[in-house]
């Protein structure tokens, strides 16, 4: 209980300030001194959060930004081994077609000079052609060559049709078997001016060698 003395006293000191916001602060720490520590603890505590909040994005913002270097350097390492990896792959190429060219360049050479001969003979083959009277033979048996076949042609086709035979064309240059001839097929056709070739290579030969009695 407070005494007549004491609140003279009180309201003395209260009334000779003239400030009342002070008054107020005054009278608050007189009558109820822990509100004001209270008070005081409230903003502290409320500063703290405040802070703290700042504090943590700031934190959150770092995590993304190291994340996104991450990433970055991630997309950067993988370009980097992606262009090693194409370098690599070119420079290999390279050394293989270098290696393939040395290669037949020496296959070449070794083949020269192992077949000395094989070059004098095809010398001799070219003045043989350049000789007039050796081209007159050459043409000679070429009308031959060509007799030969019609004559063959001839024998098969009348077996074939005896023995009642259906045969696939043996080349592109015709839809049936006997459009196959050495003049008339096309230029690029293995049997183009290729008597010879027809005579002891091809599969008319064969054919003519099966039916034969």
């Amino acid at each position: 209980k407070w005494d007549n003395t004491e609140f003279q006293t009180v309201n003395s000191d209260t009334v000779k300030d003239n400030n009342p916001a002070d008054t107020e602060a005054q009278v608050v720490h007189i009558f109820w001194p822990g509100i004001e520590k209270e008070q005081s603890k409230k903003q502290h505590q409320s500063q703290y959060l405040r802070y703290r909040r700042l504090f943590m994005d700031i934190e959150r913002e770092q995590v993304k930004e190291q994340q996104r270097q991450k990433e970055w350097q991630r997309k950067m390492d993988k370009i980097r081994k992606e262009k090693e990896y194409q370098r690599s792959a070119e420079e290999q190429r390279i050394q293989e077609e270098q290696r393939a060219k040395e290669k037949r360049t020496q296959e070449m050479a070794s083949h020269k000079n192992a077949n000395p001969r094989g070059k004098s003979c095809e010398k001799l083959q070219q003045l043989k052609l350049e000789d007039p009277e050796e081209k007159k033979k050459l043409v000679q048996k070429n009308k031959e060559y060509s007799r030969y076949v019609e004559a063959l042609r001839a024998q098969m086709r009348e077996k074939i049709d005896m023995y009642n035979i259906h045969l696939p064309p043996l080349c592109f240059c015709g839809s049936g078997f006997w459009d196959t001839h050495p003049d008339s097929c096309a230029n690029n056709c293995m049997f183009y001016k290729n008597h010879k070739g027809i005579i002891s290579g091809s599969p008319l030969c064969s054919i003519i060698l099966s039916t034969s009695p």
